[in-house]
């Protein structure tokens, strides 16, 4: 198996897009830092200077992180597939998924490890890190065909 890596990196076609693969998946963190952020400080302010209730402000604050997450990774991570047709409904279907696993690994192992709650927590985003990241990667974001 390592061989056959090592192979495929050193074909011209193969090591470019394993690369690209690597630089959008980079981009696709960097944006998920920056909707965090987005969302926090949206959820922040609509509790605190807004007196919203702490679940209004959390739909407000993920909306807000969710909008900024399709179009900064549409002009930025993926920006040489953006233009398909549809992308946004898919987006949206692609987080649902994402998000559903997510749930999945954090209720699942709360089961289990309930002393490691924050761990389980750790887990289950980069569990929605790498679905996210695939789904947009090969259904989202896909070249028009």
């Amino acid at each position: 198996m390592g061989r056959t890596i090592l192979w495929c990196l050193s074909q011209h076609t193969c090591g470019d897009l394993v690369r690209k693969t690597l630089r959008q998946l980079v981009n696709f963190c960097l944006v998920g830092v920056v909707n965090t952020v987005i969302g926090f400080g949206t959820i922040a302010v609509a509790q605190l200077l807004f007196g919203l209730h702490p679940v209004l402000a959390n739909i407000i604050g993920y909306a807000a992180g969710l909008t900024n997450s399709y179009l900064m990774n549409r002009a930025f991570t993926f920006s040489e597939m953006s233009h398909a047709s549809g992308s946004a409904f898919r987006f949206v279907v692609a987080f649902v998924i994402a998000y559903g696993a997510n749930m999945a690994v954090l209720l699942a192992g709360l089961r289990t490890f309930t002393d490691h709650v924050l761990l389980l927590q750790g887990l289950a985003m980069v569990i929605y890190t790498i679905i996210f990241f695939v789904i947009s990667k090969i259904y989202v974001f896909r070249s028009p065909t």
